[in-house]
């Protein structure tokens, strides 16, 4: 099939190619292999376009899918880029902590006391933080982070509030809740003294800080703080300052109308929930389309407002259209479209629609079997 595809590429008068790389011939060191082929396109006036096809194999793609092995590779391919002599940095970085599975501390605190190179320890606190998750060794690191840009920059600037906020992300998902409460309460401080209280920057920090209050039950703060972020979110795009990117500000401003409209749900407030998710589905569309996974995910949480509404087939217009973009957007076998599906099956239960509502718990059976294996909680259920 590779073959027969190469050969009418060569055949078309109006394409030449200019370079191709066979990894089914030399997998990579994951194992991974796929076609990649470049070619000039032909266009109008003389004029031509490089465009790029990979050709890969479903198998792969489906074990690559499920171990990330991506993922990994993306890490490895961004820490080695650059000089040789950040390189040979890097390298010695991973020989470092390469022994055993935990990071010996004697070595870390020798290591942050002589170090003084912030690119290194941001480097290092990532790969501690996202890939090892080797969160006490961060921690320590984006605290030395912080001694560094305060002796560079002064105490108030923006990489001091930056690291602390990034502190706080690691104390939320090692359960250290109120310590990171604290740390987005001075990140917060620090920022405003340095960029403003009306800074997106702060509106971020405040959604993280909302969400932390939120998994400690405190619903009522939780909302009351994402409504300052919403504040921030609008009085910037009212100002319409060049300075700052709208379109994201869009997104996030409908990203935090979501949060506020599922607290709204779990206190029962669905009217004012499902006003919630409206408005943020329209600044999506503003945003993003009509097409994008977002928008799908709002047309989805409409409906399962609308089913504790009792307003079922209202409901099940939007399940539909949920589904519809997911398949259009992730394809037909992505989580979302099974959780969709899920969703669809309940509403035709209810509606005493067995036949219909068992073979859409069957597809999402094979969904979830597919993309989780036999073993997994969401399987059995």
């Amino acid at each position: 099939e590779i073959e027969s595809f190469i050969r009418s590429l060569h055949e078309e008068e109006s394409i030449h190619i200019v370079k191709a790389k066979n990894r089914f011939q030399k997998p990579s060191l994951t194992g991974y292999r796929d076609m990649c082929v470049q070619f000039r396109l032909k266009t109008t006036e003389g004029l031509s376009h490089i465009c790029e096809v990979q050709i890969h194999h479903k198998v792969l793609v489906a074990l690559d899918k499920k171990i990330g092995s991506h993922a990994f590779y993306e890490f490895f391919r961004s820490y080695f880029a650059g000089a040789v002599g950040s390189l040979q940095e890097r390298l010695e970085d991973l020989e470092l902590i390469s022994d055993g599975a935990l990071v010996d501390d004697s070595f870390l605190d020798q290591f942050l006391i002589q170090c003084e190179d912030v690119d290194r320890l941001e480097r290092l606190a990532k790969l501690f933080h996202k890939n090892l998750c080797e969160y006490d060794a961060a921690i320590q690191i984006y605290e030395r982070l912080v001694e560094l840009h305060s002796a560079q920059h002064g105490p108030n600037h923006p990489f001091v509030a930056g690291t602390y906020s990034t502190i706080a992300d690691v104390m939320q998902v090692i359960g250290k809740s109120d310590e990171a409460l604290e740390m987005y309460e001075e990140s917060i401080r620090l920022c405003a003294k340095s960029l403003g209280v009306m800074h997106p920057a702060i509106a971020s920090m405040l959604n993280n800080m909302a969400s932390v209050l939120c998994k400690q039950d405190r619903l009522d703060e939780g909302y009351a703080t994402y409504g300052n972020a919403v504040k921030i979110y609008k009085y910037r795009l009212e100002e319409r300052n060049p300075a700052f990117d709208s379109g994201q500000i869009l997104k996030s401003l409908a990203g935090t109308y979501h949060n506020m409209a599922g607290i709204l749900v779990d206190q029962c407030k669905f009217d004012e929930a499902l006003e919630l998710h409206k408005e943020a589905l329209e600044l999506k569309l503003q945003a993003h389309g009509e097409t994008h996974e977002s928008v799908g995910t709002s047309y989805n949480s409409i409906g399962e407002v609308l089913e504790y509404q009792d307003k079922l087939d209202e409901a099940m217009a939007n399940y539909e259209r949920a589904l519809a973009i997911f398949r259009q957007t992730l394809g037909h076998s992505h989580s979302s479209v099974a959780n969709c599906l899920q969703n669809i099956g309940e509403l035709l239960s209810d509606q005493d629609k067995f036949d219909e509502a068992l073979e859409i718990f069957e597809m999402v059976l094979d969904l979830k079997t597919n993309n989780l294996g036999e073993e997994h909680t969401s399987v059995a259920n």
